[in-house]
C-alpha cells in the first residue's frame, strides 16, 4: 500500500484538524494540535496506523488517540469513517 496523503483543513466544526486517507477505503481525522504542548502536527510522521507528533515524538494511534510512548500524555481527538 503507498503511504497516507495528509491534508490539513483549516476548519471543521471549529477545530483544526488533519486528516489521513488511505488506500483501504478508511478516513481517518485526528486534532491537527498534538495535547502534549499544543504544537501544530502538520509535519507528523504516519505509519503503521500510529501518527508521531514531530515536535517531541509523542505517538498516537489513528484508531483511538490514544498515546502509546508516554503515560502522562492526553490522548489526541480522533474520528474515522468508511467509504463506500
Amino acid at each position: 500500500h503507498p503511504p497516507p496523503r495528509l491534508q490539513s483543513l483549516d476548519a471543521v466544526r471549529g477545530l483544526n484538524v488533519m486528516l489521513m486517507i488511505f488506500v483501504d477505503n478508511v478516513v481517518r481525522a485526528v486534532d491537527e494540535m498534538c495535547p502534549h504542548n499544543h504544537k501544530p502536527m502538520g509535519f507528523a510522521l504516519v505509519h503503521e496506523g500510529r501518527i508521531t507528533c514531530p515536535h517531541h515524538q509523542y505517538v498516537f494511534e489513528l484508531e483511538t488517540g490514544r498515546c502509546v510512548n508516554r503515560r502522562r500524555c492526553l490522548p489526541v481527538g480522533a474520528a474515522h469513517r468508511h467509504l463506500a
